[in-house]
């Protein structure tokens, strides 16, 4: 069987190749760079709940949870008191809190998962340098370490980030909303009184909202907004973010600044995720804005709802056609309404009137007695009432029985942790 071949060596495209592999297709990787993302710069540390669903779906949760370190709960506070807290332990999933994780260990975690099943082959540094495609066959042109070289692929997929080469070259455009600010995240070696690891806060502070999460052993995230009139570029240098750091916690033993990055807060949501034998997955499907790990998770959920669909294209299903618009109809779904919530999110790190913080900070106290709705909020945020189907061996043969990812029905593949969620079935045969 010709491999079909993922463009980006990232989480989403790894993950992708790991789906299909548990389906029996083969793919080839073509990542350009020569190295995964490097171990001191987080970039994406959160696994939410259905994401751990996944990992066990793919028989990795035991090996990320011994990694990973464990956040039961996300609070937001204001003038040194809690607000709101947002419990994990209360969610309709196996998993009742989130793994905090550097995104260099996912990648290296499912890099190596994805080359034990034999059925997968990652190219560092080969870059894509065109593509084109007719009704059978996709064709990629790549320039890698020795030379420029040609493939086909009965499907490609362009998991290769908001700034898709893939998405360009096949001139899909891309809807940008715009938040009107800039934020940072800076990572820092440290030690600290009163924050406690399990759980991550954010200070609604109008005059500059700021949070903690914690990621890894010994190892804290710091983020911040960056003000109107300031440089981009200096609030991300060592000086100012441990300055701007040890303002807000009093007392921090700072051992190494590790990392820091800025980024405008907006999204993107593509025309389409699809364009004959070409699809798109993750960020150059719809690019997220940073918020509690929306963008990694939204991503690997997507692959794995792409995966069976593109499976059983790649053997040639009569339904091909109407399987990879569900993929689309489903994915884009499930995207925009994480867009929708984290809009609300970046409105807020954007408000700055201390009169309209006060009704909100209210408004926040209020809303914490009420514990269903608290919970509601807390599982959308941890993403469980994602809609995902799951088939079983038996679709890919042609049977009509398919396995929802809440388990209402029989023939989730075997392996530890068979997914629990909400169904959506109207793809499966």
């Amino acid at each position: 069987m010709e491999p079909a071949v993922i463009v980006g060596g990232g989480p989403v495209g790894l993950t992708l190749s790991l789906v299909l592999a548990r389906y029996g297709v083969p793919t080839l990787v073509l990542e350009a760079r020569k190295t995964p993302t490097p171990s001191d710069e987080s970039r994406a540390i959160t696994w939410m709940p259905k994401g751990l669903e996944l990992l066990d779906w793919l028989e990795l949760g035991e090996n990320f949870d011994r990694q990973g370190v464990r956040r039961v709960a996300h609070e937001f506070w204001a003038n040194e008191r809690r607000l709101l807290r947002m419990p994990f332990d209360e969610v309709r999933s196996p998993h009742r809190y989130t793994l905090q994780l550097p995104q260099h260990d996912s990648e290296i975690m499912l890099e190596g998962a994805a080359l034990r099943t034999g059925m997968v082959e990652v190219r560092r540094g080969h870059r894509v340098v065109g593509l084109s495609q007719n009704g059978h066959v996709a064709s990629v042109n790549v320039e890698g370490p020795s030379g420029a070289y040609d493939l086909t692929a009965p499907y490609a997929v362009g998991c290769d980030g908001a700034r898709s080469n893939v998405r360009r070259a096949l001139g899909i455009e891309t809807r940008w909303r715009d938040y009107g600010t800039h934020s940072a995240v800076a990572d820092f070696e440290m030690e600290c009184e009163g924050l406690p690891k399990e759980v991550s806060r954010i200070v609604l502070d109008p005059r500059r909202p700021y949070g903690f999460f914690y990621f890894a052993p010994g190892r804290w995230r710091f983020i911040y907004r960056i003000n109107e009139g300031e440089d981009r570029l200096a609030m991300t240098t060592e000086e100012a973010a441990t300055q701007l750091l040890e303002s807000k916690l009093p007392g921090v033993q700072v051992h190494q600044f590790l990392w820091a990055s800025a980024f405008r807060l907006g999204q993107g949501q593509s025309d389409a995720y699809r364009k004959g034998r070409w699809l798109l997955a993750g960020d150059a499907a719809h690019a997220m804005g940073p918020s509690a790990g929306a963008g990694m998770m939204v991503g690997v959920l997507g692959a794995w709802r792409l995966g069976w669909r593109l499976a059983m294209s790649v053997k040639g299903h009569a339904r091909s056609e109407e399987l990879l618009v569900g993929y689309e109809r489903e994915q884009r779904a499930a995207s925009e309404e994480v867009q929708n919530a984290n809009a609300r999110i970046f409105r807020q790190m954007a408000l700055s009137n201390p009169a309209t913080a006060a009704v909100r900070s209210v408004a926040l106290r209020g809303l914490s007695h009420l514990r269903p709705v608290v919970r509601r909020m807390t599982e959308k945020e941890a993403l469980v009432t994602q809609r995902i189907s799951i088939p079983d061996g038996e679709v890919l043969r042609g049977a009509s029985s398919f396995a929802s990812s809440n388990g209402e029905r029989e023939g989730v593949p075997s392996g530890r942790g068979a997914s629990r969620g909400q169904d959506s079935s109207k793809d499966a045969p």
